[in-house]
């Protein structure tokens, strides 16, 4: 983190000091004696801080963007995998819980009926390991 942030320190100050001098030389041109007033410099180190200073926000703003979009995206498929059976992708007993509180909410919002079927099959864990999922 320390790497990227000195990274940036680099590019807004050589970013700085190029467009400070890009505008020095448009504006007051190429020539060493002449005169420059203390005011016009003052106004354009003001003028290019600002241009700096708003395309570094709205670069900084865009990667925010990006990390958010990426950090959504992780949590939703941090979601996903905690509710699924990573072989079979089917529910797991957290996902099950889950849909089944929904599913019973709705029945009892709309008033309809409801069953919930529940199977307990013992050692179903050789089962499972011989005729697999």
């Amino acid at each position: 983190a320390l790497r990227h942030t000195a990274g940036r320190v680099v590019v807004a100050v050589s970013l700085t000091v190029v467009l400070t001098l890009a505008f020095s030389l448009f504006e007051f041109g190429v020539d060493p004696n002449v005169m420059v007033h203390a005011g016009s410099v003052t106004e354009s180190v003001i003028l290019i801080g600002i241009v700096v200073s708003a395309l570094l926000t709205a670069g900084l703003s865009y990667r925010s963007a990006l990390a958010i979009r990426e950090l959504t995206q992780a949590r939703a498929d941090l979601m996903r995998i905690s509710c699924t059976d990573q072989l079979t992708g089917l529910l797991n007993r957290r996902g099950f819980d889950e849909a089944a509180a929904v599913a019973l909410k709705e029945a009892k919002a709309e008033v309809l009926p409801a069953t919930v079927l529940m199977c307990d099959i013992d050692h179903f864990k050789t089962i499972n390991d011989r005729f697999g999922h």
